[in-house]
């Protein structure tokens, strides 16, 4: 995913060493520990007002157009287009390869990790 951010212009900053995610979410109410939260602004409100309550209640990587601090921040230009590739990659389009799909106990944890050097998928 981050290599497409990166082709496609979107990502504005460093990548955070190691940051993963459990779920994800654009509403800072179902945030969770290990949610990937998006801040997107919008015609009502903006989601970057919603940063904090989503790390308080466990986002560990927030993808946003502004700086935030505390939190891991995958900096993008252009949030609600970083978003649309954010959920293509986790939702499986086989254009993205930032999905690892483990069994435990039987049950298939997702987690999305972001690495600067993914090969394309074939």
């Amino acid at each position: 995913m981050v290599d497409r951010l990166t082709r496609d212009g979107l990502l504005a900053g460093p990548v955070p060493a190691a940051a993963r995610a459990t779920s994800i979410t654009a509403d800072s109410r179902t945030a969770v520990a290990g949610s990937l939260f998006l801040a997107i602004p919008g015609t009502r409100t903006d989601g970057h007002r919603f940063v904090t309550d989503a790390v308080a209640r466990g986002a560990t990587l927030v993808m946003a157009e502004q700086p935030a601090d505390g939190v891991p921040l995958l900096l993008v230009r252009d949030a609600r287009r970083a978003a649309i590739a954010a959920a293509r990659a986790w939702f499986d389009d086989p254009e993205y390869q930032a999905i690892s799909k483990h069994r435990r106990a039987g049950t298939t944890l997702r987690f999305l990790t972001l690495v600067h050097d993914l090969p394309p998928r074939s």
